[in-house]
């Protein structure tokens, strides 16, 4: 039966420590959950715990006076002081698995978007909508193994209440061979950062439970970052599957590749550890600044083994002249040695500079555009990093840090960006993401809008002369609905009588068919939504427009 802890649960126990071999090793107290470091402390003083490093790991059992027995491994010992860095609530003998599930925050939202009850209390409920399982066939050099998501759904029964509980977790299931406990430990972490950066949000692990032949599973204990509070969590849930940066239609497609891509990354180990784990940052902004803008310097080293060559500057130049005439001479081999040594240590070449304008050549300029960094904000972010890391006097005088604070947010969204090519996920996949309007980090990018919507949405641009933008512009702002006339050359003009008569028809009839309420033919009419009108040196933009095409209606 699935226990209900999560990563909050800690537990102290009153205990009686055993190994197989050696036979009891006394009582004591342990203490374990996800949110401390296991340990166990015998009672009394004395000599300490004698068992070897194999010993150690291999396994100890500890028995509670309820019947509770937990089986320790891969533990380490200070005098009767005992760490296990893995506790199972069971007593388990060979620490292999075929296969494990886990459970991490905000995922059941994601999935939860796509599901719906239908019908009636007392008579039928019934769940449309069932999300599509997530599954992944994973091929690693050490390792084939499933992931697939699945469904859990619990009734309780309380004087009259009836609560149901549901949630989505993974299961991992070896193809070939088994899981140790430090792959299931390391597998399950990975698989948290994968999901953190796809959805914007942190996904902390909640549980693990392991089963040794796939059908009784128990649960595992070991140390995990717990995940601070989300103060701006929205406290209407219902709603809150929309602070996602991808939603799960984004990728349920290609989920297979998207997982065998990020368990074969260069960069998964280091990089997307360390990008997934910044979103738990709580702290001094200088340090959020060093965090950001050092994974982008590891990732372009990483990326760029080598810089373009370094230009001579005209000290290195005038060196190699003063040195030509140096008497005795020194020999070409001398010569050489001199000046590559002169040029390590004094050349003005930036490596990070250099390998960010390679990475940039090699993006795509529309999504460079969307995020917004430019080289003048490169400069400032880089500058400001390497005078924090070397704790120097900061030349950014603030007070205000809101435009630092836009800068690394830029930062972090192109580093997200990468993430996404690195999965094999288009730039379509990126924008699309990027346009929806609740997201956190595209709030806090301050992204180009009007680039992005140009992108995704071009049919909504429209070249005006500039007197028409001029008009456009005087325009009434108390109506709800703006209405342009294109004519019969494609010239388009705002049109005030026609915006007049939606606002008048509207709230006479209710209707919301502008060509009804217009009364002209459907094809005629077009709502527009948001639309931009450009002169070719300015731009406005609309909210609520509907256009009239004059080529659709009779002479």
């Amino acid at each position: 039966m699935r226990q209900s802890s999560d990563s909050d649960y800690q537990r102290t126990l009153r205990v009686r420590l055993s190994h197989p071999e050696v036979g009891d090793l006394g009582e004591g107290s342990i203490t374990f959950g996800y949110s401390c470091v296991p340990c166990l402390v015998l009672d009394g003083f004395g000599h300490g715990i004698s068992l070897s490093e194999a010993q150690l790991a291999e396994g100890l059992l500890a028995q509670a006076d309820d019947g509770t027995r937990l089986s320790l491994f891969n533990c380490d010992c200070s005098d009767r002081t005992l760490f296990p860095a893995f506790v199972i609530d069971r007593e388990i003998k060979t620490p292999e698995f075929l296969s494990f599930e886990v459970r991490y925050s905000n995922v059941s939202e994601w999935f939860f978007q796509q599901m719906a009850i239908e019908g009636n209390p007392g008579e039928k409920l019934e769940w449309c909508s069932t999300p599509k399982p997530l599954v992944a066939e994973v091929s690693v050099a050490d390792h084939h193994f499933r992931v697939s998501s699945f469904y859990v759904g619990t009734f309780e029964h309380q004087g009259e209440d009836r609560n149901l509980h549901q949630h989505f977790e993974f299961r991992f299931t070896a193809t070939q061979g088994h899981f140790s406990l430090s792959e299931v430990r390391e597998r399950s972490l990975r698989f948290s950062n994968l999901l953190s950066i796809l959805l914007g949000h942190h996904c902390s692990i909640v549980s693990i439970d392991v089963s040794a032949n796939g059908k009784h599973s128990s649960r595992l204990f070991c140390a995990l970052f717990k995940s601070p509070p989300d103060e701006e969590a929205s406290q209407d849930d219902r709603m809150s599957w929309r602070k996602f940066f991808a939603q799960k239609s984004d990728v349920e497609d290609c989920w297979d590749n998207v997982v065998n891509q990020f368990f074969r990354s260069a960069y998964q180990e280091v990089i997307w550890s360390r990008v997934a784990g910044m979103q738990n940052w709580e702290g001094f902004w200088e340090y959020r600044v060093l965090g950001y803008v050092s994974l982008l310097d590891s990732y372009v080293s990483q990326t760029f083994k080598k810089g373009p060559p370094t230009q001579p500057t005209k000290r290195l130049l005038r060196l190699a002249t003063e040195l030509n005439a140096v008497r005795p001479p020194l020999s070409p081999a001398q010569l050489a040695d001199v000046l590559k040594a002169a040029t390590q240590v004094f050349s003005s070449n930036d490596a990070f500079a250099s390998k960010f304008q390679e990475l940039i050549d090699t993006l795509d300029p529309d999504v460079l555009k969307v995020i917004n960094l430019s080289q003048a904000d490169f400069e400032t972010i880089k500058k400001l990093r390497n005078e924090v890391a070397h704790g120097q006097q900061l030349s950014f005088k603030g007070p205000d840090i809101t435009p630092i604070e836009v800068i690394t947010n830029r930062i972090t969204l192109l580093l997200t960006h990468l993430f996404f090519i690195d999965l094999g996920l288009g730039r379509d996949v990126f924008l699309g993401c990027l346009a929806r309007p609740l997201n956190k980090l595209r709030i806090a990018s301050d992204v180009n809008q009007v680039h992005l919507d140009r992108t995704l949405k071009p049919t909504s641009f429209f070249q005006v002369t500039s007197q028409a933008l001029q008009a456009i512009r005087q325009r009434s702002r108390r109506l709800l609905c703006s209405c342009f006339v294109r004519d019969r050359n494609g010239a388009i003009s705002y049109s005030a009588s026609h915006s007049e008569e939606i606002q008048s028809a509207s709230r006479a009839s209710g209707k919301v068919r502008y060509h009804e309420l217009l009364c002209l033919p459907e094809e005629a009419v077009t709502f527009v939504g948001d639309a931009y009108f450009e002169d070719g040196a300015q731009i406005e933009s609309i909210h609520s427009t509907v256009l009239i095409d004059l080529a659709f209606l009779p002479n």
